[in-house]
C-alpha cells in the first residue's frame, strides 16, 4: 500500500541539510590561525558570491588534531575571532569552522588550523624578568663587595673551594691578617703553585694598605688560573675600597672563563658599592645564551663629541632610560624604526599614521588636534567588527545584514531619479537629507538637494513640500524657485523645517516647471517623492 503524504507534513527520510535556493558556497573559505601576544587570532574568509547570505559561523578548538574531540567555543557573525580566555601557554591549539547560511543550511567542517598560545605581554614581562633575577650575572650584581681593609679575601671561601680546589686566596691573605693593627702602611705581594695528579694552581694577591686611626684604604687584586682533569679556570679580581668608620665605599671588577666538564662560560662585571647601595653592570655568556644586564638609575646612549667640540656643549642622548620622581621612563630622543611593536597601553601627543598616509587619498591617520579644530580620525578603508557608536554617521550608502526593530525612528533620507522638468534640461535626482537633527522625535532641519542633467541647461524648479501626518492632517512646509544647473552645484539646493515630526508622519515633495513659488498648479508637474517616518 503507497504510503499518501499530506500537504504540510514532512515525509521522506527526514529533512536533510542539503542546499537550498540563495544559499552561498560554504565551503570556500580559507581558515587561518596565527598566534599573538596572549591569544591566538583565527580568521576566514567569506565566499565569493552571496557572502550576504551566510548567517553565522560555528567556531571549534581542541588542543588535538582530531575533530571527534573538538567543542564548539563560539557562534560568530564576521570572520575573525581573537581566541584569548583560557588557552594556556605553549599549549598548541586546532580550530575548525562551518559556516550556516540564512536558509539554515550548515556547511562542512573546515579545518584544522593551529597555532601554539603565546605569553600576553605582562606574562613575557613576568617571564623575563623572572630569568632575569635568576641568573648568576644579576645575583652578583646585588651583591655586596666583601670589606678587604683587613686583609681578607674579597671571594668567599666557599667560591675559592668551589673554583681552585681550596682556598688560596685566604692561605696567602692569612699571614698578614694579624699585623694589621701595627701598621699604617702595607705593601704585601704573594704567590704560591700547587701541582698534584692531574691539577695544577698558580694564585696571587697583591695588596697595598694606608691606614689613620678607623679610616683605612686598600686595593687587592687576585688572581688565580687553574688546570686539572675536568677542565680550566681562569679568575681576576681588582677591589678598591675606602673605609670610614663601618662605612664601606667600593669598586670591584671581576673576570672569569670556565671550560669544564660542567659547561663552558665567560663572565665580566664591573659594579659599584657605596654603604650598600649596589649598582653596576655584567656580560656573561655560555655556549647557547648571553646576559647583559645593567643596574643603574639613569643608562643613556649618546654620540661622542667631535674632535674640537666646546666640551660645555650638551651631549645629545637618543636612548634614555632614566629615574624621573621616582618613575621609571624610556625616552627615544631620534627617529624610531620598529619592524613589529606589541603596546599595552599608549599615548600620542602629537599624530599617529601610516606610511602611506596622504589626508585624502590613502592610508589612515589619527590626529590630537588638526589645525586647531579638535582631535581627527581619518580612515580611508575601514572593516569594523562589534558595536559602532555615534550621533552623527553619514554615508554614501549603507548596506547591512539586519536592522533591528525600532532602530529607525525616522526615515530622513530617499531619493527620486529621472523626472523630467521643463524643456531646459531634466532633474536626475534630488536628496531630503537631515542637515542637524536635533533630536530623536519633533525637530528636524532638512536639505533638498537636486541635480541637473549632465550639459543640459539651467532649468528653473519650483518646489513645495506637503507634510501630512497620521491623522491625514495636510500642511505646506516650504515652497521656493530655484535654478537647477548643469551637475551638482551648491545654489540646487533648498532648506526647511520641521518642529512638529512624530511617527506615521510623511513628506510629500512636488515639483514643476513653473518659476513661481505661490502654486503648482500650471506648468508640468513631476512625479512626487513621500517621505515617511517610521
Amino acid at each position: 500500500m503507497a504510503t499518501v503524504c499530506n500537504i504540510g507534513e514532512i515525509c521522506g527520510t527526514g529533512n536533510g541539510n542539503f542546499p537550498q535556493p540563495g544559499d552561498p558556497d560554504l565551503n570556500n573559505t580559507i581558515l587561518s590561525a596565527q598566534a599573538g601576544f596572549g591569544g591566538i587570532a583565527v580568521s576566514w574568509t567569506y565566499p565569493a558570491t552571496l557572502a550576504h547570505a551566510v548567517a553565522h559561523t560555528l567556531l571549534y578548538r581542541s588542543s588535538s588534531s582530531n575533530f571527534a574531540t573538538a567543542a564548539l567555543i563560539q557562534t560568530l557573525a564576521g570572520g575573525y575571532y581573537f581566541d584569548q580566555n583560557d588557552v594556556s601557554i605553549g599549549t598548541t591549539y586546532y580550530y575548525w569552522i562551518q559556516m550556516v547560511s540564512v536558509n539554515g543550511t550548515v556547511g562542512d567542517v573546515i579545518g584544522p588550523a593551529s597555532a601554539t598560545m603565546q605569553p600576553t605581554v605582562e606574562q613575557l614581562i613576568e617571564i623575563l624578568e623572572g630569568q632575569i633575577n635568576d641568573s648568576v650575572l644579576s645575583q652578583d650584581l646585588r651583591t655586596r663587595i666583601d670589606r678587604i681593609t683587613d686583609a681578607t679575601s674579597a671571594i668567599s671561601d666557599e667560591e675559592q673551594a668551589r673554583l681552585l680546589g681550596e682556598a688560596y686566596f685566604s692561605q696567602l691573605m692569612a699571614g698578614i691578617a694579624d699585623d694589621l693593627a701595627a701598621v699604617d702602611t702595607l705593601i704585601y705581594q704573594a704567590s704560591l703553585e700547587r701541582v698534584t695528579d692531574n691539577d695544577a694552581v698558580v694564585a696571587r694577591v697583591d695588596y697595598i694598605l694606608a691606614r689613620a686611626n678607623d679610616n683605612a684604604a686598600a686595593i687587592l687584586e687576585e688572581q688565580a688560573v687553574r688546570a686539572y682533569e675536568d677542565g680550566a679556570i681562569a679568575l681576576d679580581v681588582k677591589t678598591i675600597q675606602a673605609s670610614v668608620a663601618d662605612i664601606d665605599v667600593s669598586i670591584q671588577t671581576f673576570q672569569l672563563v670556565q671550560n669544564t666538564v660542567e659547561g663552558m662560560s665567560a663572565q665580566y662585571m664591573v659594579k659599584t658599592d657605596v654603604n650598600g647601595y649596589v649598582s653596576g653592570f655584567g656580560l656573561w655568556s655560555d655556549e647557547n645564551h648571553s646576559d647583559f644586564i645593567v643596574h643603574a638609575d639613569n643608562f643613556a646612549v649618546g654620540k661622542p663629541p667631535k674632535v674640537g667640540t666646546d666640551p660645555t656643549v650638551p651631549v645629545v642622548y637618543p636612548f634614555i632610560i632614566g629615574d624621573v620622581n621616582g618613575e621609571t621612563v624610556i625616552a627615544l630622543n631620534a627617529k624610531t624604526l620598529i619592524p613589529d611593536a606589541h603596546i599595552t597601553n599608549a599615548m600620542i601627543e602629537g599624530t599617529i599614521q601610516s606610511d602611506d598616509y596622504d589626508f585624502w587619498t590613502t592610508g589612515w591617520g589619527i590626529h590630537k588636534d588638526w589645525l586647531g579644530t579638535g582631535s581627527l580620525a581619518v580612515f580611508h578603508n575601514i572593516y569594523a567588527r562589534g558595536d559602532i557608536e555615534a550621533s552623527t554617521i553619514k554615508t554614501g550608502i549603507l548596506e547591512a545584514k539586519h536592522i533591528k526593530g525600532g532602530a529607525i525612528t525616522k526615515v530622513y533620507n530617499n531619493e527620486k531619479t529621472g523626472m523630467a522638468i521643463g524643456a531646459g534640461g531634466e532633474v536626475l535626482a534630488f536628496t531630503l537629507w537631515p542637515v542637524v537633527p536635533t533630536g530623536m522625535l519633533g525637530n528636524a532641519i532638512c536639505m533638498l538637494h537636486f541635480q541637473g542633467a549632465a550639459g543640459g541647461a539651467a532649468t528653473n524648479v519650483g518646489v513645495k513640500v506637503v507634510r501630512v501626518k497620521s491623522t491625514g492632517v495636510r500642511t505646506t512646509l516650504h515652497t521656493n524657485a530655484i535654478s537647477v544647473a548643469s551637475g551638482f552645484t551648491a545654489g540646487s539646493a533648498s532648506s526647511f523645517s520641521d518642529s512638529s515630526i512624530a511617527p506615521g508622519t510623511r513628506y510629500e515633495i512636488y515639483l514643476t516647471d513653473t518659476w513661481s513659488t505661490g502654486s503648482i498648479s500650471a506648468g508640468r508637474v513631476g512625479a512626487n517623492m513621500m517621505l515617511s517616518l517610521m
